[in-house]
């Protein structure tokens, strides 16, 4: 999995390993126990996990927001400390409430939805969905699964189905102006 994700970009950050466990140990204090291959990723990256070029994967359900070709897009890995303050702790906290119990944003697709890993109940299957923040429920009601589609039955098979996009083929890469007048 760490393997896949170097291929796309992502780079550990220089952090010391006491730090990123201590940002880990906060985290779980917030959320509970992370399934195992989760906390490696975590502590293996440390910071966000940015890519080279723009990334997509085909969902097992694609959502409201897929490409023709059935595929959506990812943005970013939250990681457990970020340059761009969205640190898994802070994105924990600011859709606490707003994606279903169970459930923890792990990284963002266009338009702020949300990629979300399932971690309770212990013992169940984890899974990875597509949250559509636009089925967000209104304030003071409990969040509603309707806006969670299914992208993989495992962490391992989301990165697994993560590919770098590709421009289309008749699109030029490089656009030369002249402007002298």
């Amino acid at each position: 999995m760490m393997d896949k994700l170097s291929q796309l970009g992502a780079t550990p950050i220089d952090q010391p390993l006491k730090a990123k466990m201590q940002m880990l140990v906060d985290l779980e204090a917030e959320v509970g126990r992370l399934p195992d291959d989760y906390r490696n990723l975590l502590m293996h990256f440390g910071g966000d996990i940015e890519f080279h070029s723009s990334i997509k994967f085909h969902a097992d359900e694609p959502s409201p927001w897929a490409a023709e070709d059935r595929t959506d897009s990812l943005e970013i890995l939250y990681g457990l400390k970020s340059k761009y303050g969205l640190s898994m702790l802070r994105m924990v906290a600011t859709y606490k409430g707003r994606i279903p119990a169970g459930w923890i944003p792990i990284g963002e697709a266009p338009g702020g939805n949300q990629i979300c890993l399932r971690i309770y109940p212990s013992g169940s299957s984890q899974s990875v969905e597509f949250w559509d923040h636009e089925s967000e429920v209104g304030p003071g009601l409990p969040p509603s699964g309707d806006g969670l589609t299914k992208v993989a039955s495992s962490l391992q098979d989301f990165v697994n189905r993560l590919t770098p996009e590709n421009p289309p083929e008749n699109s030029p890469r490089a656009v030369k102006i002249d402007l002298r007048f």
